[in-house]
């Protein structure tokens, strides 16, 4: 039991790392622009 309830953290925190990484590379490319 337990290890599913870290395993859908771990999912939900990578999924917000991946968001947070898209936000910055948009911020990037635009700045270059």
């Amino acid at each position: 039991m337990n290890e599913q309830v870290s395993l859908s953290t771990l999912k939900m925190t990578l999924n917000l790392f991946v968001l947070l990484y898209q936000s910055g590379q948009v911020r990037h490319e635009n700045d270059l622009a």
